[in-house]
């Protein structure tokens, strides 16, 4: 069987008004089908947290080319957003599980994945958390 390309962003940025409209806006001026869509807040540190998939066959080839990445930077801008951007076309490890995209972070928090998916986020030199996807500052790699 073989599966659908997906685009899954990732994001996290201080927390505020607009940023689901925002970011949800970019994807559909593009055509984005979003189909998976989770967000919510730490309001004990203020941040924000994303993740939208993408059907890939929803964006235009010419878009994607050109690079949505950099289009998407502006907003990324505006909220302070570390994100990523992940395409389930590019490499596959020998095991058949999605490899990471080598995208640098941009922003300031970092993320250090465990072998079994987990993360743990580090903003501004401070530990959010470790734990499993369930965790309020853990997140599960898709």
């Amino acid at each position: 069987m073989q599966t659908e390309r997906t685009l899954t962003l990732t994001m996290t940025c201080p927390d505020g008004v607009g940023i689901v409209a925002a970011v949800s806006q970019f994807l559909a001026d593009r055509g984005g089908w979003i189909v998976e869509a989770n967000h919510h807040s730490d309001r004990t540190t203020g941040r924000f947290f994303m993740r939208n998939v993408i059907l890939g066959a929803s964006i235009d080839p010419k878009t994607l080319a050109q690079g949505l990445e950099e289009d998407f930077a502006p907003i990324a801008q505006r909220f302070g957003m570390t994100w990523r951007l992940a395409d389930s076309a590019r490499r596959k490890r020998k095991d058949g599980v999605s490899a990471r995209p080598e995208v640098p972070p941009r922003g300031p928090c970092a993320a250090k994945w465990s072998p079994d998916g987990r993360v743990s986020l580090t903003v501004r030199g401070r530990m959010l958390s470790g734990g499993n996807a369930h965790g309020s500052a853990s997140h599960h790699r898709a």
